[in-house]
């Protein structure tokens, strides 16, 4: 119940009252040691927190922490979303290193689940991101193209 009234919460853009929702939730998914749902909470709240970033860069940081918390309990599949999601918050801060080190995680995790639309979304990041680094490097420009 809590996680649909965060669901509900988050389909009318009420971020802050969502995350109390979600925080329920995760509560109650810490106390049965249900780490696929204390993983999926990381992941609800990590995302407001994004969406509210948008606005007020200073909630980036909340975002990179629950999204860091989610990768650390995800399967591949969560670990891609997590590594995605990181990517783009440190993108919103303007720190290109830690984009790019999530989207090239993102990307690993992509080629293990092979799943083309993830290297797809992956590698775009990393190119739109265009760090020096690699737009100097032949072989490495080469692979991502």
């Amino acid at each position: 119940a809590y996680y649909s009234m965060g669901v509900l919460y988050d389909n009318i853009n009420k971020y802050k009252k969502s995350i109390q929702y979600y925080e329920k939730f995760l509560q109650v998914c810490k106390s049965i040691s249900d780490n696929h749902g204390e993983a999926l909470a990381y992941n609800c709240i990590g995302v407001d927190y994004q969406l509210m970033g948008e606005k007020n860069s200073t909630l980036i940081p909340k975002a990179i922490e629950y999204h860091s918390l989610h990768e650390q309990l995800a399967d591949v599949n969560g670990k891609f979303l997590a590594s995605i999601n990181l990517g783009l918050c440190y993108d919103r801060i303007l720190d290109n290193k830690n984009s790019i080190y999530w989207f090239q995680n993102a990307l690993k995790y992509s080629v293990q689940m092979s799943n083309l639309n993830g290297q797809s979304l992956a590698i775009g990041n990393i190119g739109r991101i265009g760090t020096k680094s690699i737009s100097e490097n032949k072989d490495k420009m080469k692979i991502f193209v």
